[in-house]
Protein backbone atom coordinates (compact mmCIF):
# COMPACT_ATOMS: atom_id res chain seq x y z
CA UNK A 1 0.00 0.00 0.00
CA UNK A 2 2.93 2.29 0.93
CA UNK A 3 4.99 1.56 -2.08
CA UNK A 4 1.77 2.53 -4.25
CA UNK A 5 1.13 5.60 -2.21
CA UNK A 6 4.76 6.28 -2.85
CA UNK A 7 4.04 6.24 -7.14
CA UNK A 8 0.58 8.15 -7.29
CA UNK A 9 2.67 10.63 -5.19
CA UNK A 10 5.71 10.62 -7.62
CA UNK A 11 3.24 10.49 -10.86
CA UNK A 12 0.89 13.01 -9.57
CA UNK A 13 4.38 15.91 -8.57
CA UNK A 14 5.93 14.92 -12.10
CA UNK A 15 2.37 15.88 -13.84
CA UNK A 16 2.15 18.78 -11.85
CA UNK A 17 5.52 19.96 -12.38
CA UNK A 18 5.01 20.00 -15.88
CA UNK A 19 1.94 21.95 -15.79
CA UNK A 20 3.41 24.70 -13.91
CA UNK A 21 6.39 25.19 -15.96
CA UNK A 22 4.52 28.08 -17.94
CA UNK A 23 3.53 29.96 -14.89
CA UNK A 24 6.65 29.03 -11.92
CA UNK A 25 10.00 30.23 -11.93
CA UNK A 26 10.11 26.41 -9.89
CA UNK A 27 7.48 24.44 -11.09
CA UNK A 28 9.07 21.43 -9.14
CA UNK A 29 9.43 23.01 -5.76
CA UNK A 30 5.56 24.54 -6.29
CA UNK A 31 4.30 21.10 -7.00
CA UNK A 32 6.06 19.52 -3.73
CA UNK A 33 4.38 22.09 -1.89
CA UNK A 34 0.95 21.86 -3.45
CA UNK A 35 1.21 18.12 -2.34
CA UNK A 36 2.42 18.70 1.16
CA UNK A 37 -0.99 20.80 1.45
CA UNK A 38 -3.23 18.61 -0.71
CA UNK A 39 -3.59 14.40 -0.85
CA UNK A 40 -3.17 14.47 -4.63
CA UNK A 41 -3.36 16.33 -8.14
CA UNK A 42 -7.33 15.75 -7.84
CA UNK A 43 -7.41 17.51 -4.87
CA UNK A 44 -5.44 20.19 -5.59
CA UNK A 45 -7.49 21.26 -8.59
CA UNK A 46 -10.58 21.22 -6.78
CA UNK A 47 -8.86 23.22 -4.12
CA UNK A 48 -10.04 27.02 -3.44
CA UNK A 49 -8.43 29.48 -5.59
CA UNK A 50 -7.25 31.52 -3.14
CA UNK A 51 -5.60 28.70 -1.31
CA UNK A 52 -3.88 27.88 -4.81
CA UNK A 53 -2.70 30.95 -5.21
CA UNK A 54 -0.65 31.48 -1.82
CA UNK A 55 1.46 28.86 -2.89
CA UNK A 56 1.38 28.73 -6.67
CA UNK A 57 0.41 32.24 -7.59
CA UNK A 58 -3.15 33.52 -9.54
CA UNK A 59 -1.86 32.46 -13.02
CA UNK A 60 -0.98 29.09 -11.76
CA UNK A 61 -4.56 28.79 -9.58
CA UNK A 62 -6.29 29.79 -12.50
CA UNK A 63 -4.50 26.82 -14.71
CA UNK A 64 -5.09 23.80 -12.22
CA UNK A 65 -9.03 25.44 -12.52
CA UNK A 66 -9.32 25.15 -16.21
CA UNK A 67 -8.59 21.41 -15.75
CA UNK A 68 -11.67 19.94 -14.41
CA UNK A 69 -13.42 21.49 -17.06
CA UNK A 70 -11.35 20.59 -19.55
CA UNK A 71 -11.39 16.92 -18.86
CA UNK A 72 -15.39 17.55 -18.29
CA UNK A 73 -15.81 18.19 -22.04
CA UNK A 74 -13.52 15.68 -23.38
CA UNK A 75 -15.15 13.05 -21.44
CA UNK A 76 -18.56 14.19 -22.34
CA UNK A 77 -17.58 14.37 -25.85
CA UNK A 78 -16.59 10.77 -25.59
CA UNK A 79 -19.53 9.94 -23.62
CA UNK A 80 -21.65 11.11 -26.84
CA UNK A 81 -19.59 9.21 -29.43
CA UNK A 82 -20.37 5.70 -27.39
CA UNK A 83 -22.21 3.07 -29.17
CA UNK A 84 -23.05 0.52 -27.27
CA UNK A 85 -23.12 -0.37 -23.30
CA UNK A 86 -19.99 -1.01 -22.39
CA UNK A 87 -18.19 1.95 -24.09
CA UNK A 88 -21.04 4.45 -22.89
CA UNK A 89 -20.51 3.01 -19.40
CA UNK A 90 -16.65 3.10 -19.28
CA UNK A 91 -16.47 6.69 -20.51
CA UNK A 92 -19.40 7.77 -18.47
CA UNK A 93 -16.95 6.08 -15.11
CA UNK A 94 -14.46 8.70 -17.10
CA UNK A 95 -16.99 11.22 -17.32
CA UNK A 96 -18.10 11.26 -13.59
CA UNK A 97 -14.22 10.64 -12.22
CA UNK A 98 -13.81 14.39 -13.74
CA UNK A 99 -16.85 15.68 -12.70
CA UNK A 100 -16.49 14.16 -9.21
CA UNK A 101 -12.66 12.99 -7.71
CA UNK A 102 -11.31 15.55 -5.65
CA UNK A 103 -14.73 17.56 -4.10
CA UNK A 104 -14.87 18.54 -0.96
CA UNK A 105 -18.63 18.62 -0.90
CA UNK A 106 -20.96 15.84 -2.09
CA UNK A 107 -22.07 16.01 -5.53
CA UNK A 108 -24.90 13.88 -7.55
CA UNK A 109 -24.96 13.54 -11.35
CA UNK A 110 -27.38 11.96 -12.98
CA UNK A 111 -26.91 10.82 -16.94
CA UNK A 112 -29.81 10.53 -19.14
CA UNK A 113 -29.69 7.96 -22.31
CA UNK A 114 -31.70 7.33 -25.26
CA UNK A 115 -32.95 3.76 -26.36
CA UNK A 116 -29.15 3.55 -28.15
CA UNK A 117 -27.69 4.27 -24.85
CA UNK A 118 -26.36 7.56 -26.16
CA UNK A 119 -26.34 10.83 -24.11
CA UNK A 120 -29.00 13.05 -24.05
CA UNK A 121 -28.44 15.46 -20.96
CA UNK A 122 -27.35 15.13 -17.50
CA UNK A 123 -27.63 16.75 -14.19
CA UNK A 124 -25.60 18.02 -11.68
CA UNK A 125 -26.75 18.55 -8.50
CA UNK A 126 -24.08 20.60 -5.69
CA UNK A 127 -24.50 19.18 -2.00
CA UNK A 128 -23.25 19.29 1.75
CA UNK A 129 -19.94 18.35 3.22
CA UNK A 130 -21.82 14.98 3.70
CA UNK A 131 -24.94 15.20 1.54
CA UNK A 132 -25.97 16.09 -1.79
CA UNK A 133 -30.24 15.93 -1.69
CA UNK A 134 -31.85 13.80 -4.65
CA UNK A 135 -35.18 13.47 -5.25
CA UNK A 136 -37.08 10.32 -7.43
CA UNK A 137 -39.88 12.68 -8.76
CA UNK A 138 -37.29 15.26 -10.52
CA UNK A 139 -35.51 12.73 -12.01
CA UNK A 140 -39.19 11.02 -13.44
CA UNK A 141 -39.62 14.87 -14.57
CA UNK A 142 -36.78 15.26 -16.38
CA UNK A 143 -36.88 11.91 -17.62
CA UNK A 144 -40.67 12.63 -19.36
CA UNK A 145 -38.77 15.90 -20.82
CA UNK A 146 -35.88 14.34 -22.41
CA UNK A 147 -38.18 11.13 -23.89
CA UNK A 148 -35.26 9.61 -22.07
CA UNK A 149 -35.13 5.17 -21.97
CA UNK A 150 -32.10 4.46 -19.52
CA UNK A 151 -30.34 6.46 -16.43
CA UNK A 152 -27.02 6.22 -14.96
CA UNK A 153 -26.08 8.21 -11.49
CA UNK A 154 -23.37 8.67 -9.49
CA UNK A 155 -22.09 11.08 -6.35
CA UNK A 156 -19.13 11.16 -4.27
CA UNK A 157 -17.69 10.89 -0.97
CA UNK A 158 -15.42 13.14 0.09
CA UNK A 159 -14.46 11.13 3.06
CA UNK A 160 -12.65 8.75 0.71
CA UNK A 161 -14.56 5.92 1.53
CA UNK A 162 -17.11 4.79 -1.40
CA UNK A 163 -19.13 2.10 0.54
CA UNK A 164 -22.67 3.27 0.19
CA UNK A 165 -24.70 4.29 3.02
CA UNK A 166 -27.96 2.70 3.98
CA UNK A 167 -29.89 5.32 2.60
CA UNK A 168 -27.76 5.37 -0.40
CA UNK A 169 -28.92 1.59 -1.43
CA UNK A 170 -32.54 2.57 0.28
CA UNK A 171 -33.02 5.78 -2.40
CA UNK A 172 -31.45 3.40 -5.32
CA UNK A 173 -33.70 0.80 -4.79
CA UNK A 174 -36.64 2.95 -4.47
CA UNK A 175 -35.72 4.60 -7.55
CA UNK A 176 -35.30 1.71 -9.44
CA UNK A 177 -38.76 0.49 -8.40
CA UNK A 178 -40.17 3.63 -9.29
CA UNK A 179 -38.42 3.61 -13.27
CA UNK A 180 -39.75 0.08 -13.49
CA UNK A 181 -43.23 1.46 -13.77
CA UNK A 182 -42.65 3.62 -16.63
CA UNK A 183 -40.48 1.49 -18.85
CA UNK A 184 -36.85 3.31 -17.86
CA UNK A 185 -33.53 1.44 -16.84
CA UNK A 186 -31.45 2.42 -14.28
CA UNK A 187 -28.11 1.60 -15.43
CA UNK A 188 -26.26 1.69 -12.61
CA UNK A 189 -25.64 3.98 -9.50
CA UNK A 190 -21.65 4.43 -8.61
CA UNK A 191 -20.15 5.96 -6.01
CA UNK A 192 -16.56 7.66 -6.09
CA UNK A 193 -14.41 8.30 -3.35
CA UNK A 194 -10.45 7.05 -3.03
CA UNK A 195 -9.40 4.09 -5.58
CA UNK A 196 -12.16 2.64 -7.37
CA UNK A 197 -15.52 3.76 -7.73
CA UNK A 198 -18.28 1.38 -5.71
CA UNK A 199 -20.89 -0.36 -8.32
CA UNK A 200 -24.21 -0.65 -5.89
CA UNK A 201 -25.43 -2.70 -9.41
CA UNK A 202 -22.22 -4.95 -9.36
CA UNK A 203 -22.37 -5.56 -5.53
CA UNK A 204 -26.01 -6.78 -5.90
CA UNK A 205 -27.44 -3.97 -3.75
CA UNK A 206 -30.36 -3.13 -6.38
Amino acid sequence: MRDYEERARSFDQSVLTALLETVSPSPRQAAVDLLNMFPSFQHAMRADKAALAKIIGPEGANLLHTIPKAVTSMTRENLIRASNYILTLNAAKKHFAALLNGRRNEIFVVLYLNANNRLIDEDIRPGSIDRAPIYPREILRRIALLDASAVLMAHNHPSGDPSPSAEDIRLTRKLEEILDLVDVVLLDHMIFGEGEPYSLRENGDF
